[in-house]
């Protein structure tokens, strides 16, 4: 088997970690790169046994890891530490093409569990920001309208079709043709 593989890695030596980011987000708008949170061994098993056997790519949060010693800056990084792992790795997944019905649900579970952590809890922290939240609403929305596009209606049409309905009209409201992985 074969997985087509293009890697580019980051490196902070020494310095400002703020460059890092600035370098790594000039390169996800310049040339369309995204962040892959599937290890490589992860996916030297999935080309040694095959995605039946290794299972879904998708990832399920888990529930941070809070210690009462951490001040609330501490307490909020670890949960939102438990939100982005499981946003990132989902959203790699489908931008790698993975657009299976469990992918996009997780990815949305995840947006929406860092939406409410940004409106319930961003207070503790003067360093949390807050401008994700209409972007995320737009990827939430699309992701949304591509479930319901794939999965609910398709699933609708054999049932509609013998009952003499015609079928519905897909792709109008919220978008669903738009492609999630090009909205950014």
């Amino acid at each position: 088997r074969t997985l087509p593989s293009r890697e580019l890695e980051f490196e902070l030596v020494d310095g400002d970690p703020r460059a890092l980011v600035a370098l790594a987000r000039r390169t996800v708008s310049e040339h369309g790169v995204w962040l892959l949170a599937e290890s490589k061994g992860a996916r030297g098993d999935r080309l040694r046994y095959g995605d039946a056997v290794v299972g879904t790519r998708a990832v399920k949060s888990r529930t941070a890891s809070l210690d009462p010693s951490m001040n609330d800056h501490r307490r909020l990084q670890a949960i939102v530490a438990s939100i982005a792992t499981p946003m990132l790795a989902n959203a790699g997944a489908l931008a790698a093409g993975d657009r299976s019905d469990d992918v996009i649900h997780q990815l949305r579970v995840a947006i929406r569990r860092f939406r409410t952590v940004s409106r319930e809890l961003g207070w503790m922290s003067p360093a949390f920001e807050r401008r994700w939240e209409t972007p995320l609403v737009d990827v939430f929305r699309v992701l949304g309208a591509w479930r319901d596009r794939d999965s609910v209606a398709a699933g609708m049409a054999t049932p509609l079709a013998r009952a003499g309905s015609p079928l519905p009209v897909l792709g109008t409201r919220d978008a669903p043709d738009r492609d999630p992985v090009v909205l950014a």
